[in-house]
């Protein structure tokens, strides 16, 4: 199903919808209250200088529209009170236009965070950054204690840094030392955290950030199939979906007929239902 905020990604351009973040991410905010989000934060503004680690240049063959900072344009749009701002190292990433201002410095030097952002806190922080688990955990510790009371600090692309490391999976311990006083739902590529101070840790689902428990009203659709990406093992994605299925949530599945056994392994029938999708 499409929505706002999928609509403005695909506008400006972007491989958040690809991702499936938009869908997540509109469910949490609309729930929120996107109005009453006044400061918003994204690591990682979107550089095309292809010398500059996790720049966004090879995508401009699927977004031609593309140019740096189009994701902040479309959280301008999505969070209408709200001031907008990025932090990149990127020097082409510098832009002031209304309602957005960005930095040009590394998020993971806790000086340089200091220095620049100053007095500043935010509603939502989005860290779309380095993607590496270091730079990621790194990025956490400095800027977490800026997300407002209520507020949400999202990790993207967990896993995809070219390191072959999940910051929630790699460096567990250290992040739940950071978290644990609130609530954070993971899913395997993000994490999101709502800083409430309610003990509440890791969550199935994140209707349980607004109390929203009957497992009946929500399906997970997902599937999983081995597309021969080269610089990762199939066996990693099988571990990860692994895990995925322990979620107590009904799942609707679109699996290759080599997957049922091991889809059946995990699940109830009562609740999960397959469609052999080759």
């Amino acid at each position: 199903m499409e929505n706002l905020l999928s609509t403005l990604i695909e506008k400006y351009g972007s491989d958040k919808n690809i991702s499936e973040y938009t869908q997540l991410y509109d469910f949490v905010f609309s729930q929120k209250g996107r109005e009453s989000v006044t400061s918003f934060l994204e690591i990682g503004v979107g550089t095309l200088n292809p010398e500059v680690q996790s720049s966004f240049v090879g995508n401009l063959q699927m977004f031609p529209n593309y140019v740096q900072g189009n994701s902040l344009r479309a959280y301008r749009e999505y969070f209408v009170n709200s001031q907008i701002y990025g932090i990149d190292i990127a020097e082409d990433c510098k832009i002031a236009e209304d309602r957005i201002e960005t930095f040009i410095f590394d998020s993971t030097d806790l000086y340089s965070c200091e220095k620049h952002l100053q007095s500043l806190s935010f509603d939502v922080i989005i860290d779309d950054g380095l993607h590496t688990a270091a730079g990621q955990l790194q990025t956490l510790k400095n800027l977490f204690k800026r997300v407002r009371y209520g507020g949400f600090y999202i990790v993207e692309d967990l896993g995809g840094g070219g390191d072959a490391m999940n910051m929630f999976v790699d460096f567990k311990e250290e992040v739940e030392s950071i978290i644990k006083d609130h609530q954070y739902y993971f899913r395997g590529n993000v994490l999101i955290i709502k800083k409430d101070h309610s003990q509440k840790k890791q969550i199935p689902t994140p209707n349980h950030f607004f109390g929203i428990d009957n497992k009946d009203s929500l399906t997970i659709v997902s599937g999983l199939w081995n597309i021969g990406k080269s610089n990762r093992p199939f066996d990693h994605y099988l571990m990860c979906f692994e895990k995925f299925l322990e979620i107590d949530q009904n799942m609707f599945l679109f699996i290759p007929k080599e997957l049922e056994d091991f889809v059946w392994k995990k699940r109830n029938k009562h609740n999960t239902r397959i469609n052999v999708f080759e």
